[in-house]
């Protein structure tokens, strides 16, 4: 990668937090085409997954005096399946699959 790849992820990493800061929410829907484009679409994803993960982590230290772990246990019931089964299922699907499932998944989102 270049320079100006760098500074292009940078600026859109700064965007996304912003948005994320002001809105709560949006600010990986607002990255993914952006990672998407300069790391291509098969790179994006884990990406992406693994930079929400470290930010929701963190968060979640800051917040732990307020955690229920009853909702969080119960949560965790259905989010571990389902990510195994999305990461299957990703692994598997063709790159220009993955873009237009993540397309109308924006678009849906947006809409």
């Amino acid at each position: 990668m270049e320079v100006a790849d760098y500074l292009i992820l940078a600026a859109g990493a700064l965007l996304a937090s912003t948005v994320s800061g002001v809105a709560g929410v949006g600010g990986g829907m607002v990255y993914l085409p952006i990672l998407s484009e300069i790391v291509g679409m098969r790179l994006a994803v884990p990406y992406l997954s693994f930079l929400l993960l470290a930010g929701n982590l963190s968060r979640a230290y800051f917040a732990r005096q307020g955690i229920d772990w009853q909702v969080l246990r119960a949560f965790l019931i259905t989010a571990i399946p389902g990510a195994a089964i999305g990461a299957l299922s990703y692994a598997f699907l063709p790159a220009l699959w993955i873009a237009r499932l993540l397309g109308a998944y924006l678009l849906i989102y947006v809409g």
